[in-house]
């Protein structure tokens, strides 16, 4: 009996313990998992705070590239005046407008700041002209001259060559409802000194098609000759026109419009650059070569 209670308390004890082996083995295993469980937390916490970061710097970034930009424009509009101020020198004390058109390609720093400017283009002939949301009672204008502004001596060109201009205008949801539309074309020429004036009114219509908002172009097509300076009133007789574009030709091809000038004028600041482009007539209304012209009416388009 004594041996068979010795066995026992022996086996109880060897169970007791592999018991006591178990629990330590646990608590080690519980350790491990502990370590393996904050490295998963820190390394979420370190992947939130990277992409918080990301996040955060990409924002300071456009902040600083929003400021950038907003100097470059400033820098590309000063652009703009002072060719603005050249073309009206040039004018008024030169009577030569090289002294504008010099301004191209000369890169200008800008003093006390790190931006600068570049007139890309100083021109006395743009490519087109284009007006928009003409209505009823705010028509628009036009004028072929001497850039200067004298009207001693006319010749745009050799005589020779055919020279005629194209009027292409849109109308919004114009089929059918605007398809009737009617667009007056008022011209107004003269020779040397104002001699041999001449007025001439065209009315042409829409006729747009369906599911298009430009008008027929076939009607709005017109001779014009070299040798005379023209003023141009484009007024619409029923409704707006969003759009109008005036294109002058020289045998079929389109060239240069005296006397509108085109200004292109980028501006730098840091890693940012912007683009301004500038349309206005060389010679101001109030020389009064056309008088019937509404001054307000000629305003600077950028």
């Amino acid at each position: 009996m004594k041996k068979k209670l010795s066995i026992l308390y022996k086996l109880q004890f060897h169970l007791g313990y592999i018991g006591v082996n178990m629990d330590i083995k646990d608590i080690q295993n519980n350790k491990g998992a502990a370590l393996v469980m904050a490295l998963m937390i820190l390394s979420l916490m370190m992947v939130s705070v990277l992409a918080l970061s990301k996040v955060i710097l990409s924002e300071v970034k456009m902040t600083s590239n929003t400021s950038n930009a907003i100097s470059a424009f400033y820098a590309a509009d000063a652009g703009l005046e002072k060719s603005l101020y050249y073309l009206k020198y040039a004018r008024r004390n030169l009577d030569d407008l090289t002294f504008f058109t010099g301004l191209e390609d000369n890169e200008e720093d800008l003093q006390g700041s790190d931006a600068s400017l570049n007139v890309l283009t100083a021109s006395y002939q743009a490519e087109g002209y284009t007006a928009t949301n003409v209505s009823t009672s705010s028509p628009a204008h036009l004028s072929i001259i001497d850039p200067i502004g004298d009207v001693g001596s006319t010749q745009w060109d050799a005589i020779g060559p055919n020279y005629l201009y194209d009027i292409t205008w849109y109308i919004d949801d114009c089929f059918p409802t605007h398809s009737s539309d009617r667009l007056e074309v008022t011209v107004n020429s003269f020779n040397d000194n104002y001699t041999n004036q001449y007025v001439d009114t065209d009315i042409i219509v829409c006729d747009c098609s369906e599911g298009l908002d430009m008008c027929n172009t076939s009607v709005s097509r017109f001779n014009i000759l070299p040798t005379k300076y023209y003023n141009f009133t484009f007024k619409p007789l029923d409704a707006e026109v969003s759009s109008l574009d005036f294109a002058l030709k020289k045998d079929g091809v389109r060239i240069g419009i005296l006397s509108e000038t085109y200004i292109q004028s980028q501006g730098k600041y840091h890693n940012s650059k912007y683009n301004l482009e500038a349309r206005v007539p060389s010679v101001a209304p109030v020389s009064d070569i056309f008088s019937y012209v509404i001054f307000s009416e000629q305003d600077i388009v950028k």
